[in-house]
């Protein structure tokens, strides 16, 4: 955890902001999938199907 926090404080502003933006942009897209599979098994065939 430590390195990790090395890591961190020796970025500058700019690459911290890459590295969360390339953490958040696969979360995001974790979290529609899933949502869309939900919605589509909660109402049945649709247009999502």
């Amino acid at each position: 955890m430590s390195d990790i926090t090395r890591t961190w404080n020796s970025m500058t502003p700019s690459k911290r902001g890459l590295a969360v933006a390339g953490l958040a942009v696969p979360l995001v897209l974790v979290t529609v999938i899933v949502v869309t599979v939900l919605g589509a098994a909660t109402l049945g065939p649709g247009p999502a199907a």
